[in-house]
């Protein structure tokens, strides 16, 4: 019997099946131990890929400078029941606590813990989808609106807010940093409760971005109050009076920022405030540009799309390839004669195929003779150093107060960074919401045939044909 069983067990391992078999066999089994110990190491050092079409799970480089520099144990509640947290949210606000130890991740069950619920709610209601980030000292609730951005319309979320509200919630509650801006009135401007999209104005914008909002009058002032940031000039539709313009003009020289938003197709003269301009360098000249290379939405050649340079405060809708919408804006020039401590930084320009149109009586949007080409600067960055070459003052112009009526996040993302730019802190340039948006594969009919035919026909056949080649060969061996 023990003869019997070993010559079976010899002819087995002659045997070209079983051997082939056996190659197969361990072949297969490291294939899936070398599968499990990648997974493994992978697992073990937090290796990831965003391959989401929108990086809706990638932090921005502002986000990672904050994370790094934390000194102070930070909370961050989700607020809601245990086990049923959003798990969009869940995996961005994991990324946080994996940069930095001090981030702490919390459930908080209004229902079953009504003491700590109770804590947060002077400054609002604890509602479920919210969020609470808690400084110890100090503290910050996001609500779930603020969280998702939503198409009034549709009821849809449109995009993602979180890292835009969540980082600046974390550097409001370690550092307590409320810039302060102050809107200048008394001369017709334009107001913040008219202007942004539906459901978020301009000052809900800057409240929540942690700005302190508050008006300043010139004209029953004698003097600009020293915990002004950064002044926001909005669209005046009247001219400063003299005493204004130089007292304004003096605290620029002393190291004020402003953020001019002015109407470019002016009809009214505005004398003092073109001089207040023009000591920085710049003028705005009345009219209107056109285009004519496609740079413009499909509403209106007016409705400017213009390109965007590297400058800080439109590099982060550049390197997404967003898009800003100026529409009716008039050119932005610079002076030949100016001061030589001056810099002028245009980062929005037209293409060279437009032109200005001084003459609103003229309808037609083909070019007249006579009227200038492009490019025109739009929106330009002012640098004011001192002798030794620090930077004193900064100063921004826009020459559309109307982007700031459009519903498009990049045009409200840029004037936050231009804030942030003007008062020299760049690492807080605003972070964008990411769209939520999908779209489908558009294919043409052809490209939809190769797919096919590849899919179908050649993955089969050559399949086929390489097993038949393995098998051909191993008959003959």
């Amino acid at each position: 019997m023990s003869d019997f069983f070993s010559t079976q067990m010899s002819r087995l391992r002659e045997s070209k099946q079983v051997r082939y078999g056996g190659y197969a066999l361990l072949t297969s089994l490291g294939m899936v131990a070398a599968l499990v110990l990648v997974n493994l190491l992978v697992d073990q050092f937090g290796v990831e890929a965003d391959l989401t079409q929108n990086r809706l799970f990638t932090l921005s480089d502002q986000t990672f400078q904050l994370l790094d520099n934390l000194d102070a144990d930070v909370t961050v509640y989700q607020i809601g029941t245990t086990g049923r947290e959003n798990p969009l949210i869940d995996s961005v606000l994991e990324r946080y606590a994996r940069r930095s130890s001090h981030v702490k991740l919390a459930n908080l069950d209004p229902e079953r813990n009504p003491g700590l619920a109770a804590k947060y709610e002077e400054e609002g209601q604890v509602r479920p989808g919210g969020l609470i980030v808690d400084g110890g000292d100090r503290f910050r609730m996001i609500s779930q609106f603020d969280i998702f951005n939503v198409n009034m319309q549709t009821r849809q979320a449109t995009s993602l807010s979180l890292e835009q509200e969540l980082t600046a919630a974390l550097l409001y509650v370690t550092t307590g940093d409320l810039p302060s801006v102050y809107l200048l009135e008394g001369h017709g401007e334009q107001s913040m409760f008219q202007l942004g999209m539906p459901g978020l104005n301009v000052r809900d914008l800057l409240e929540n971005d942690n700005y302190e909002v508050d008006t300043l009058d010139l004209v029953s002032r004698d003097s600009i109050p020293e915990d002004v940031d950064v002044l926001l000039v909005v669209a005046p539709e009247q001219d400063m009076t003299p005493a204004e313009a130089d007292r304004l003009d003096g605290w620029m020289r002393d190291g004020g920022r402003v953020v001019f938003v002015l109407q470019g197709a002016r009809r009214t003269e505005m004398p003092n405030l073109e001089e207040l301009l023009a000591g920085f360098g710049v003028r705005l000249v009345n009219g209107i540009i056109v285009e004519e290379s496609g740079r413009h939405t499909p509403d209106s050649q007016v409705f400017l799309v213009p390109e965007m340079t590297s400058h800080e405060i439109v590099s982060p809708m550049r390197s997404e390839r967003l898009f800003i919408v100026m529409p009716a804006a008039g050119p932005i020039e610079e002076l030949e004669t100016k001061r030589r401590t001056l810099t002028v930084e245009p980062f929005l320009n037209t293409s060279e195929g437009s032109f200005l149109r001084t003459d609103f009586q003229i309808q037609s949007v083909e070019q007249q003779e006579g009227e200038p080409n492009g490019p025109f600067a739009v929106g330009v960055a002012i640098t004011d150093n001192d002798l030794d070459g620090y930077v004193k003052s900064r100063v921004v112009v826009f020459s559309s107060v109307l982007f700031l009526r459009q519903p498009y996040q990049a045009n409200y993302d840029m004037l936050l960074n231009s804030l942030s730019w003007a008062r020299s802190r760049e690492e807080s340039i605003s972070i964008r919401a990411k769209s939520l948006r999908t779209f489908p594969l558009r294919m043409t009919r052809l490209a939809q045939l190769i797919i096919s035919g590849v899919a179908v026909l050649l993955v089969p056949l050559g399949v086929l044909g390489a097993g038949l080649a393995v098998w051909l060969r191993r008959r003959h061996l």
